[in-house]
């Protein structure tokens, strides 16, 4: 049962390497295929769905790990596919609204990417995954994901300027679709409703989370489109894009922090875990830092787009940092979502997006503002975000166990998880 455990822990880990991996090259071709300008429309585009996509993991697709799928998994799904169908009616739309045809395949590519990352919980939280009835694993299949992405940035280097080749992006976007659609034929839609309703007090302080201060740090780095230009804009983005792969290689760790948390019912424990994968996460935070300006410095210039080389190398150091506290603050994310504090989530989140508006606007306010001081700008608000939602939950892990004497002779351990989520 162990080596089960740690197999599929092991699975789902690799899975979203890979896909980190996938989104790293996909951004790489839409970057040699598109101009600047258009890179930075389509660079907005995708910041609305990475918020998105954050919210969809964290407000509903994280609590099938840490709660057990259950009655939540037909609901889930077909709030999902409702989801995010109609947000894909609504950016069509609008890139038709603006006439801006060439960014429509990277639009709906996104829209498909986090499609699929739904489609990948459910199957983190059954456990069961088959292709053409062929049981199969996450990895393999993010692996065919990742062969067609580097596919489309070969073809986005050897035939940058051939119409409507971008369309091929198309490809790697389906591919989570395929082992899904013989569920979508069962789906009726009447529990999705039923599935929302039955959400409680951490889905909509999370929501109210991510609807207000969590759009606004993932939106923030918009206000360099109107200061400094769309070519600028689209600059920032690639740099963000090139290594946000670290940040989502951190990530593939927290389905697993998750499943640990969950496991640890005494405080002692989770703390004990809590410090430890911070110390493992701020180390490999350091090296992904390091390792990310040498990997840059050593092969940027067989890779990076033309005309963008002098902008990467002016937003690599902050954008590294922005990534290397993101890291950092996986471990008290999954804390957080175990034991359901979303008000503390929400108190952390609103403390680091204040210091980042007033960091930017600081920075617009001079007379000598650049991209380069906009970025470490927003690499500021991102830490004070992670440093001060530690120090909230250690202060509330401290006050808990004050009020709970018991949990020294083990009184707390013998308690169902849920229950002592539910007084938390």
């Amino acid at each position: 049962m162990v080596k089960s455990t740690h197999k599929r822990a092991l699975d789902t880990a690799a899975s979203q390497v890979l896909q980190s991996a996938s989104s790293f090259l996909m951004t790489l071709g839409f970057a040699h295929f598109l101009l600047p300008q258009e890179f930075g429309i389509l660079s907005g585009i995708w910041l609305v769905w990475m918020l998105v996509l954050s919210m969809n993991r964290t407000v509903f697709a994280e609590q099938l790990l840490a709660q057990g799928v259950g009655h939540s998994s037909k609901g889930y799904a077909e709030f999902s596919v409702l989801w995010i169908s109609s947000l894909l009616i609504v950016t069509g739309i609008a890139v038709v609204g603006v006439q801006a045809w060439s960014v429509l395949p990277g639009a709906v590519f996104v829209a498909l990417f986090i499609a699929a990352d739904s489609i990948r919980y459910w199957t983190m939280a059954t456990g069961e995954l088959r292709v053409f009835a062929v049981r199969t694993s996450l990895t393999a299949l993010e692996l065919v994901r990742f062969l067609l992405a580097a596919g489309f940035l070969w073809l986005s280097l050897g035939f940058p300027l051939v119409p409507g080749l971008a369309w091929t992006a198309l490809l790697p976007g389906i591919v989570w679709l395929i082992p899904a659609m013989p569920g979508f034929r069962r789906l009726r839609y009447r529990h999705a409703w039923t599935y929302l309703r039955r959400r409680g007090t951490f889905e909509a302080f999370m929501t109210t989370q991510f609807l207000t201060v969590t759009a606004a740090s993932q939106l923030l780095p918009m206000l360099a489109l109107p200061a400094f230009g769309a070519a600028q804009f689209g600059g920032l983005r690639l740099t963000q894009s090139l290594v946000s792969p670290a940040a989502l290689v951190g990530t593939a760790f927290q389905p697993a922090l998750i499943a640990l948390f969950a496991e640890k019912t005494a405080r002692r424990q989770r703390v004990r875990l809590l410090l430890g994968a911070v110390a493992g996460f701020s180390l490999f935070s350091g090296l992904i830092v390091a390792g990310g300006i040498l990997g840059v410095e050593l092969t940027g210039h067989y890779w990076i787009p033309e005309g963008q080389h002098d902008a990467v190398d002016d937003l690599l150091l902050p954008s590294l940092v922005a990534v290397a506290f993101i890291v950092v603050g996986q471990p008290g994310g999954a804390l957080l979502r175990v034991l359901r504090w979303g008000g503390l989530s929400l108190a952390g989140q609103a403390g680091g997006v204040a210091a980042g508006i007033i960091l930017v606007l600081v920075v617009l306010g001079r007379d000598e503002a650049s991209i380069t001081l906009f970025a470490w700008a927003l690499s500021g608000g991102q830490a004070v975000t992670v440093i001060l939602t530690y120090a909230l939950i250690f202060l509330r892990l401290v006050r808990s166990s004050a009020a709970q004497p018991g949990e020294a002779s083990g009184d707390m351990s013998s308690r169902p998880f849920l229950m002592q989520s539910e007084e938390e």
